[in-house]
């Protein structure tokens, strides 16, 4: 009797076990399906970010003063992105220190005030010309010197 009752344990463990292995099985495939489907998803989206990384003077000022909300905010996030990296190095040979102090609606007005002043440089890199209205309005001092 002991012996049927360990053999029914016996059975059930190795069942357990089975399914166990068969669950390991079946989540590594989900998981490597998800893995797989992720990275085709990101390799299109940097597809797309790469086709959009190029863009002028003359095409972030019309961003900078389009209608569009969707444009505004492109703007505002690519010169406020620029600022930061600039904090941390020269961007095409440009450094500024811009104070946490500064609003970022008074960063994108410094820039589309550059822009308009130097409409014969527009054709230039955006970045470029970002980096350059920043250095020029907020310049590093003898404190900000890395």
């Amino acid at each position: 009797m002991v012996q049927v009752i360990e053999e029914k344990e016996a059975d059930r463990a190795m069942k357990l076990v089975g399914r166990s292995a068969n669950y390991m099985k079946s989540r590594k495939l989900r998981l490597y399906t998800q893995t797989t489907i992720i990275g085709c998803v990101l390799l299109c989206v940097s597809t797309r970010i790469s086709d959009a990384d190029y863009i002028n003077g003359n095409q972030l000022l019309e961003k900078c003063t389009s209608s569009s909300f969707e444009r505004k905010l492109f703007c505002l996030g690519y010169i406020e992105a620029i600022s930061d990296a600039m904090q941390h190095q020269t961007i095409n040979g440009f450094k500024g220190c811009v104070s946490t102090e500064i609003a970022a609606g008074q960063l994108q007005d410094v820039v589309v005030d550059f822009l308009r002043q130097h409409a014969a440089d527009r054709h230039l890199a955006a970045e470029s010309m970002v980096a350059r209205a920043v250095s020029e309005a907020f310049p590093c001092g003898p404190l900000h010197s890395n």
